[in-house]
């Protein structure tokens, strides 16, 4: 390994792992878990992703699951436990499908059309967190025709000719895995007849006997060893970890022996997916190969000794790549998953392979693990689960236009489409393509000045905030936006700077013009003293958020309300700006935002000025001048209303609440879309963030004993009514929702808004109201009249209206403009490159010494 270092300085971390867990680095550095009272250290090799993709080829995984009544409860919370690991180990190259059976079967997700999804984060997520909860234990369990279906599906004997994911498999192993606590009648038929006619096209069937007390399963046993698989008996919470890669290990047997006539420079490397660096290093590929070992009685059967990696971090895989506004790089793998995108949202860096008790002595865990001791932790969230390796710690994200997958080719090639330029390339012995995007109408900004200094204020109440996370080449990106800001001053970034210290200074004016007051820690966003003429009731914040995406903001405390703003205009920040000139509105999350902008004589956004208020302030504020001004007389024979130009009604004449102008005045929205002046834009975001479910993920919609407490909540709600009795509930179990943390040496819960990745389909109705013009709404019942203003110098617009028909239908339904997707909704798919070849036959050899002769079957 020192030898590795000294040909090549940059080479950053070396190591192998081993089956054993023993794992060797090098160079030497200290190991963190932290905090380490509360702190359990999880890390283990053999689940690691440059492990796991390296022990195996890619493997189509069948998963054939018993929901027959006798699973109920434990047994069951068992099967979805171990699936939760087995699904952790997979990667895009991996393909699987699911079928589970009773007294009847179907597949466990029939939008796949009844063919095999890529191991995405999402589809992996689908089918385990949401749809297995879904399915109700009952009934007998037969076998027959759901393992026939299934050998037929790993074949490719079904007739998918609907489905997206047609003729895209991994081109590797045929594997399925048969979880049941007992079977009432075995399937001779379909074992006879798929050991006479597999010809070579072996399927290999691994049983896990699943349960508490069920213990050994003679048949299912059989069926492993006689198709070149294993068999393991998962009884406890214990067995789940290990047992559920037991199936690697047998697979791994399978690739040593292919490898031994291999010279280790003809033998495949094995490229990751990003994902983050357990010690909190950041986004990370690795590239290993299997060490193999040599058959003797040291290693028994084993036929891998272990796993050589070495990392690679995003920062030295992207230095290169240009990062402008104008002309930036992407890096997608050869199945299209985005390695590196100005846009892809990776989680926060830090420590992974981790579990932070609930403020329980972790030593104490240590020392009498095994013995009984029970140890309680706190809610898990995404984030918990991402620590602890069951879920893709940078969740997988695919380049969905088609036109990237069009364009992508071997050769260097480029391509024109709309204002982008795309050159397109190979990265020289990997699976990568890097694509250099030159988008023709934007431009990238540069500040001559030499500035060293950022200017900022002393005021307590106004606060800086950083999101760029990439800046300095990823140095700051494991620190909060808060504090990054400040660490920016202190860091060698080695890059331009004199833009972002620019920016930052001219907000020197903005931030000192605020007010500042003594005893600072008396005072609490809701009793700030504001200036004078400030709503203190709607007043949410002021901010300014530069091209730079540096944010300044008051109050201090309403730091909360700041990432909404950072998200909104950071997608917005390089994008031309003609309406410089005009108060812009938005509403996000029950906030209204307006703003304005400031550009440069090339309409390049600089900086965006603006405040947040609650949702009702302009509602109050616009029935007041209705209801008080002879100008506004007309109002209180029609409805008036203030929109803005996504059509949200963000007041009215009327007594009820903001909504979108299609759920608010149908009968108006449709008559503004016949007159042209409507346009509908439709789009999913893949990583939005919505609040997490909840349930846990191994949930099941049989019905089950209810809580006391629950049952009490729920009797009294049905009388006085559900929504503030709930509350209580969730309120006295608070605890669930709350996180372990350390501060000066003692360990509390704090409460946490957990959150979770979501795919939302969002709307975007543009609306052209900027002319006055009356419109005639027409219906069979009744005629209206409705005339628009524009409001000067905003993009707002008044509508004056008759009062609407009763009983009007609207003439189709509008979709929401924020709307989560569900189920077989956001399941994914990519066209990938035909997969290489790999050496999956079959090994007579591979047969383990605790095969069951042939009499076990014939005699049952």
């Amino acid at each position: 390994m020192a030898e590795n270092k000294r040909a090549d300085e940059t080479m950053r971390h070396q190591f192998i792992g081993t089956y054993s867990g023993v794992t060797r680095m090098y160079p030497r550095r200290y190991w963190r878990v932290e905090p380490s009272p509360i702190t359990i250290d999880l890390f283990d090799p053999k689940f690691r992703p440059w492990f796991v993709n390296t022990e195996s080829a890619p493997k189509d995984i069948l998963f054939l699951i018993d929901y027959s009544g006798s699973v109920k409860g434990p047994t069951m919370h068992l099967i979805k436990i171990t699936l939760m690991y087995i699904l952790s180990t997979l990667s895009p190259n991996d393909y699987f499908f699911g079928v589970y059976f009773n007294s009847v079967f179907s597949p466990i997700l029939n939008c796949s059309g009844g063919t095999f999804l890529p191991a995405t984060t999402s589809n992996k997520k689908v089918i385990f967190f949401e749809r297995l909860g879904e399915i109700e234990e009952k009934d007998q369990a037969h076998v027959s025709p759901p393992l026939k279906f299934s050998l037929d599906a790993l074949r490719g004997n079904l007739n998918s000719s609907d489905s997206v994911f047609t003729n895209y498999r991994s081109g590797g192993h045929k594997i399925l895995m048969i979880f049941t606590d007992g079977l009432d009648e075995w399937p001779h038929a379909v074992m006879d007849e798929e050991l006479r006619n597999r010809d070579g096209d072996v399927i290999r069937m691994f049983g896990f006997s699943m349960g508490y007390g069920t213990g050994q399963l003679p048949l299912l046993h059989w069926m492993a060893c006689n198709t070149f698989a294993k068999y393991s008996v998962i009884d406890s919470i214990m067995d789940v970890k290990p047992q559920s890669r037991s199936f690697l290990d047998h697979l791994s047997i399978a690739l040593g022996r292919s490898l031994e006539s291999t010279p280790i420079e003809a033998r495949r490397i094995s490229w990751t997916t990003l994902y983050m660096e357990t010690q909190g290093l950041g986004p990370t590929i690795t590239i290993s190969l299997p060490i193999v070992s040599k058959p003797d009685g040291i290693w028994l059967d084993q036929r891998i000794a272990g796993i050589a990696g070495i990392d690679i971090g995003l920062a030295e895989l992207t230095e290169k790549l240009p990062k402008e506004e104008q002309l930036y790089g992407i890096i997608v793998d050869s199945n299209g998953i985005i390695v590196y995108h100005p846009k892809l949202i990776i989680p926060v860096t830090e420590v992974h392979s981790v579990r932070r008790s609930a403020c329980y002595d972790a030593s104490h865990v240590r020392h009498r693990a095994g013995s009984g001791l029970r140890v309680q932790y706190g809610f898990s969230d995404e984030r918990v689960y991402r620590l602890v390796g069951l879920i893709d710690s940078i969740p997988t994200i695919d380049l969905v236009s088609s036109n990237f997958r069009k364009i992508v080719r071997r050769k260097m090639m480029r391509t024109k489409g709309n204002c982008r330029e795309f050159y397109c390339a190979n990265l020289h012995g990997s699976p990568f393509s890097v694509v250099i995007v030159n988008s023709s109408n934007r431009q990238t900004l540069t500040y001559t000045e030499k500035l060293t200094t950022i200017d900022t204020t002393n005021n307590p109440f106004v606060s800086y905030h950083l999101s760029s996370r990439s800046i300095c080449n990823w140095k700051l990106d494991s620190l909060p936006s808060t504090s990054r800001f400040d660490a920016l001053r202190s860091v060698d970034c080695g890059e331009d700077l004199n833009l972002p210290y620019a920016l930052a200074n001219a907000l020197r004016s903005w931030t000192d013009s605020w007010p500042q007051y003594d005893n600072i820690s008396r005072f609490s966003c809701e009793d700030l003293p504001l200036p004078s003429g400030f709503a203190a009731r709607y007043f949410v914040n002021s901010f300014v958020h530069t091209r730079s995406q540096i944010e300044a903001y008051f109050p201090s405390c309403s730091k909360s309300y700041m990432k909404e703003i950072a998200t909104k205009f950071n997608a917005e920040r390089v994008i031309k700006d003609n309406s410089a000139e005009m108060l812009q509105f938005s509403v996000r999350n029950d906030i209204i935002i307006a703003y304005r902008s400031i550009t440069d004589q090339y309409h390049n956004r600089l900086a965006v000025v603006g405040v947040q208020w609650r949702m009702p302030y302009l509602n109050a504020l616009f029935m007041n001048w209705t209801r008080s001004t002879k100008q506004w007389s007309d109002c209180k024979k029609m409805d008036c209303l203030l929109i803005t130009r996504s059509g949200f009604v963000l007041a009215s004449s009327t007594s009820r609440n903001p909504a979108p102008l299609a759920r608010f005045d149908p009968q108006l929205f449709d008559s503004l879309e016949e007159n042209g002046l409507v346009a509908t834009s439709s789009w999913v975001d893949a990583q939005a963030e919505c609040t997490a479910t909840r349930s846990a993920p191994w949930s099941s919609p049989a019905a089950y004993r209810v809580n006391p407490l629950q049952a009490i909540i729920n009797s009294i709600a049905t009388i006085i009514g559900k929504t503030f009795w709930i509350d209580l509930y969730y309120l006295m179990t608070s605890f669930v929702t709350a996180q372990p943390s350390m501060s000066g040496g003692l360990c509390r819960f704090q409460r946490i808004k957990p959150v979770e990745r979501c795919f939302i389909r969002l709307t975007n109705y543009k609306m052209t109201l900027n002319i006055s013009k009356q419109i005639q709404l027409s219906d069979m019942t009744c005629a209206r009249y409705a005339r628009v203003f524009p409001v000067p110098h905003t993009t707002l617009t008044v509508i004056r209206v008759d009062r609407a028909c009763p009983g009007y239908r609207a003439r189709r339904k509008y979709p929401p403009q924020s709307q989560t997707l569900e189920g077989c909704e956001k399941v994914t798919y990519f066209e990938k490159r035909p997969p290489p070849s790999y050496n999956t036959t079959v090994d007579e050899n591979e047969v383990t010494r605790f095969s069951m002769p042939h009499a076990v079957y014939s005699q049952q």
